[in-house]
């Protein structure tokens, strides 16, 4: 069965970024550097510790990152936002105060006219989060 696995690309904050999203959604957490990776002689001596792939794993959800090895700045757009279903509004609430932290919600936990609970924030690596649970 095929799925969507979201992949984010930081420039060079992706261990701090994924290690935040790990404090704040828990799971297990595995980055590779470009050090010791068969890259290593294709990076430049200043990019070697950046990391080349991570991935960030509980049940069954999946955040994957990178850190960007092409020249020139990334631009964070508001086009995509990572959308995570939480068991309840107790457990959504703890997430929006975690990822939010140096953040900015843009709208605070409401009940939609859909029902639930919902949330929506950007974080302070400028990832915009959806947050909804069914109660």
């Amino acid at each position: 069965m095929e799925k969507i696995v979201a992949y984010l690309t930081f420039d060079g904050r992706c261990e701090e970024a994924m290690n935040f999203y790990k404090k704040c959604i828990g799971g297990e957490l595995n980055l590779m550097r470009a050090a010791g990776s068969p890259m290593e002689t294709e990076v430049p001596q200043g990019m070697k510790e950046k990391i080349i792939h991570s991935s960030l794993t509980k049940g069954n959800l999946e955040l994957f990152a990178m850190d960007s090895f092409s020249p020139g700045e990334l631009v964070t757009g508001n086009a995509i936002s990572l959308s995570i279903e939480c068991e309840n509004e107790a457990a959504l609430r703890k997430l929006v105060l975690e990822l939010s932290e140096g953040g900015k919600i843009i709208m605070p936990v409401e009940k939609p006219f859909w029902g639930g609970f919902y949330a929506m924030l950007t974080d302070k690596y400028g990832i915009r989060w959806m947050l909804s649970s069914p109660e």
